[in-house]
Parts: C-alpha cells; sequence; structure tokens
C-alpha cells in the first residue's frame, strides 16, 4: 500500500502528483478522458476511488486538470503538463538500435540539408509527430573553402563550404573549354580574395570586379559570381525542413477538433511562423506547451527543440512538434541526443 504525506512538490502533494503522472500517461496513450475508477482498479495508490475523485476535483480546480464536458473524466491542462515535465519526468533510453540507425545517417550525410533531412525523417519515424529543422539565416557565415572542378571541357562544379557546415554545388556551362591550367588559375583567384569572407559582405566583395590577367579567366569568373550571389540570395533566407506532415493530421485530435486541423495546415503552409519560436532566446524554455506559446494559432501543440551547434557556435535547432498530448518521456532524449550527434558531426567536418 502506498504511503504518502502533505510534502509539497511544486504545488501539489505527493499523492496528487503520482495520480496526475498516472492520468498524463493514461491520456497520452489513450487521448480520452480520464476517470477516478479507471485509475484506482489500475494504479495501487492505497486510497478508493472517492478519495482519487476528490483529488482529481482539487486538481481541477488547481488548475492542472480540465473537465471536457460535465461528468466526464479529467484530461491534463497546459499547466498539468507543464508540471508533469518540470518535477515528474522519467526520461526513456534511446535505444542502440536508434542510436545506430542516427550516427550513420549523420555520418553519411555530405551536405548540411540532407543531413537534417534524413535524421528529421528518422525522428518523425520513430516519434508519430512531425519533425523540423530549422536553418536560421545569418549574415555572419563565412566561406570556408572554394573551389571549381571540371567535369567536361566545358562543364564545371562549383563547391562552397560554409562555416555552419553547410555546402552548395553548383554546375556551371562555360561556352569556352576549360584546361587543368584555367582551372588552376580560377581556383586561385577564388581562394585569394573570397575565402573567409562573410556572406554579408559577398555582394560588396564582389562588385570590386576581381579580376585576374587573363580575359579569358575572367569571362568564367562572371559566371562563377552570379552563381554565388544565389548562393548568398538561398543561403541569407533561413530554411525550415518538415518531415512528418501525415503524422499531425493522423493523431485523434484531428478527428475531433476542425481548429486543430485548420492550424496543423496553417503551420506547414507558412501560414503561421514557426522562425519566431525556433528564433527564442536560447535561456528561454526549450519546451513550449500549449498556451506558453505567444501565438493563439500554436495553443494546440507542443514544441521540443533543441539547438545543434558547430563548435561552441549555435549553428540551428531541431525540434519535434506535436499536440499537447505528446510522449515527453521518449521525445525529450531523443531529440537531445540526435542534436548532440549532429553537433559532433557538423564540427568534425569543418576541423574544429
Amino acid at each position: 500500500m502506498a504511503k504518502y504525506t502533505t510534502e509539497i512538490l511544486g504545488s501539489i502533494t505527493t499523492r496528487k502528483s503520482d495520480i496526475l503522472k498516472a492520468l498524463i500517461s493514461e491520456y497520452i496513450f489513450g487521448a480520452e478522458p480520464i476517470g477516478s475508477e479507471f485509475l484506482a482498479q489500475k494504479y495501487e495508490f492505497g486510497v478508493k476511488s472517492a478519495t482519487i475523485r476528490s483529488e482529481l476535483s482539487e486538481m481541477l480546480d488547481l488548475g492542472y486538470l480540465k473537465q471536457p464536458y460535465t461528468s466526464s473524466g479529467r484530461i491534463p491542462s497546459d499547466l498539468g503538463y507543464r508540471y508533469y515535465v518540470n518535477h515528474l519526468l522519467q526520461k526513456k533510453n534511446v535505444s542502440q538500435e536508434t542510436k545506430k540507425t542516427l550516427d550513420f545517417l549523420t555520418n553519411e550525410g555530405e551536405l548540411l540539408k540532407e543531413t537534417l533531412y534524413d535524421v528529421t525523417h528518422e525522428i518523425s519515424k520513430y516519434t508519430k509527430l512531425l519533425s523540423v529543422a530549422y536553418v536560421p539565416k545569418n549574415l555572419e557565415l563565412n566561406i570556408l573553402n572554394i573551389v571549381v572542378s571540371n567535369i567536361t571541357s566545358n562543364r564545371a562544379l562549383l563547391v562552397v563550404v560554409l562555416s555552419n557546415g553547410h555546402v552548395e554545388n553548383r554546375i556551371l556551362e562555360f561556352s569556352e573549354s576549360l584546361s587543368i591550367q584555367k582551372i588552376s588559375l580560377i581556383n586561385q583567384v577564388l581562394l585569394d580574395n573570397l575565402r573567409g569572407v562573410k556572406l554579408k559582405k559577398i555582394k560588396q566583395t564582389l562588385t570590386l570586379d576581381i579580376k585576374s590577367n587573363s580575359p579569358t579567366i575572367n569571362n568564367y569568373l562572371v559566371l562563377i559570381f552570379n552563381a554565388l550571389e544565389q548562393i548568398f540570395n538561398e543561403c541569407t533566407e533561413g530554411d525550415i525542413i518538415f518531415n512528418g506532415e501525415e503524422y499531425l493530421f493522423a493523431q485523434p485530435e484531428s478527428e475531433k477538433d476542425s481548429e486543430y486541423r485548420d492550424n496543423v495546415l496553417a503551420m506547414l503552409t507558412g501560414k503561421i511562423n514557426l522562425s519566431q519560436v525556433f528564433n527564442a532566446k536560447s535561456n528561454e524554455s526549450h519546451i513550449i506547451i500549449g498556451n506558453e506559446h505567444s501565438s493563439k494559432n500554436l495553443h494546440h501543440f507542443s514544441f521540443i527543440k533543441s539547438p545543434f551547434y558547430i563548435g561552441t557556435n549555435e549553428a540551428g535547432s531541431l525540434a519535434i512538434i506535436g499536440p499537447t498530448r505528446m510522449s515527453y518521456e521518449f521525445c525529450i532524449p531523443l531529440l537531445e541526443y540526435t542534436a548532440k550527434i549532429v553537433s559532433n558531426q557538423l564540427t568534425r567536418r569543418i576541423g574544429l
């Protein structure tokens, strides 16, 4: 028989905490209101269902629970979920099989976006929720390396490596044939003038009319600079990668609440600005639950987000998005592990 004291954990007694934990666990699994009789039969709280009903009623008054309609069972409120995450959460271990899969994906991907697409796809598959990667607009990025390699006599591959680990490739078509000597001269001009230059200064640098001593080489440089301007425009817009959209529509909430469905669609089509959530200051909570969002349109959802780094510099964020009734104890450690290995791989990739 369980023994309880009147010790306060946060703002409720230990017995209330145990009942709340059980109720949230059941609601996460079944998405249906939970009653006192059910809890009394399944859990050994050492008290009768009448006492559990009284505890549920008190937690309803305190704001930790909600009652969808008269005589129904209770469901957690956003405050209840917050208390659960802050005081009751027991993180589950990420399985070795899952770790191996994620380790393989981060080592396989050569491009930042390719890596992020692969890991978000895997996260959504494991969680059955929406997984998102966000790479913010960053004019402080600089060019770590830039090189042109010939493919055929008049086609070449431009490769630009940025300081956040992102790699951009462009196929260039030239009207004149390329030789090894010309390729060597082009690369020397690019490295001398552009390596280490910040993206925000690229346009300014290109307008300085960087030239070589050879008019022929200068013709090639014009095409290369056009490609660099395109890369600048794309890389300074910021980028959001989604995977697992279908899982949000498959949640029970989607069948019961048209507003939930409308907000999922608005989120996926960009009508809801998710970048504001990702750009929240790093000292703010990485777990945002329901009405903690500043936007009312996001009150149906919880965000678990975790930044990834290159060295000590934040390069972006990963997130799991789902209804407030999500498996926090599973999602949080999975996301933390993934962000850690993405950070390690990106840091290794640029040699820090």
